[in-house]
């Protein structure tokens, strides 16, 4: 009925709504917020986590520069499935990512797609919602969001207690291959529905101007020389 990011695919790098917050939407990402600072303690590379937690915000706005920036003539749907693809294709890498530089430009490169998506997703609501669900739409951009944050907070912490980064990473992973292959999946979309207003329909109304009468039927042609033979007939001929 609206869009709904993958929640899934969102959760592997995380984010707020625009909606929910002021703050840019990368700027919250419980997945890897939770795993970088244990990541890179475990690997006394302390050094690394300002980058790393930097470069997925780095990414969404650069990202959002160019979709403003370039014209883009394809459809809202179509947009949403290359955004889509483009913020997950990234993340399925991320169990090859144990060199920290790997896993700061998998983030970088995640990050550039974020806030087009994010923005493509509220102009598709107003393109294909109604003015009944609009606000409900929208409401679930960020709610979907925050309930996967949420999970992959809890889940990604739990692993990085027991210095499974592997598992973590995979889990990552594999998130991140299930929203890239619903964007796949996902057809154009439905149509945009009706608004909740009523389509006016052209009606004549009082104001209408008439009809045009059919013009009268011209006189023959003896009748041109009818009222000159009345005043000649009328006209005393007499002195």
């Amino acid at each position: 009925m609206w869009p709904r990011k993958s929640p899934c695919a969102h959760g592997a790098i995380g984010g707020s709504s625009p909606a929910a917050n002021s703050a840019h939407p990368a700027t919250n990402h419980p997945g890897t917020s939770v795993l970088l600072p244990a990541y890179t303690q475990n690997q006394h590379a302390t050094p690394w986590l300002g980058p790393l937690l930097a470069a997925i915000s780095t990414g969404g706005v650069i990202g959002g520069i160019l979709y403003a920036t370039i014209d883009w003539k394809a459809g809202l749907w179509r947009k949403y499935q290359l955004l889509t693809l483009g913020f997950t294709l990234p993340t399925t890498l991320l169990f090859l990512a144990r060199p920290l530089w790997l896993l700061a430009t998998l983030l970088l490169l995640a990050g550039l797609f974020v806030t087009p998506l994010f923005i493509n997703a509220f102009l598709l609501i107003d393109a294909t919602a109604n003015d009944d669900t609009r606000i409900e739409a929208n409401t679930w951009v960020g709610a979907s969001t925050d309930i996967t944050n949420g999970i992959m907070a809890i889940t990604i912490g739990a692993l990085a207690q027991h210095h499974r980064w592997d598992t973590a990473l995979i889990t990552l992973t594999c998130c991140a291959t299930v929203g890239a292959a619903s964007a796949i999946l996902t057809s154009t979309g439905p149509a945009a529905p009706p608004s909740s207003g009523t389509a006016r329909v052209a009606t004549p109304s009082a104001a209408s101007p008439p009809a045009a009468r059919p013009p009268a039927p011209q006189p023959g042609p003896g009748a041109a020389h009818k009222p000159e033979a009345a005043a000649v007939t009328g006209t005393d001929p007499r002195p």
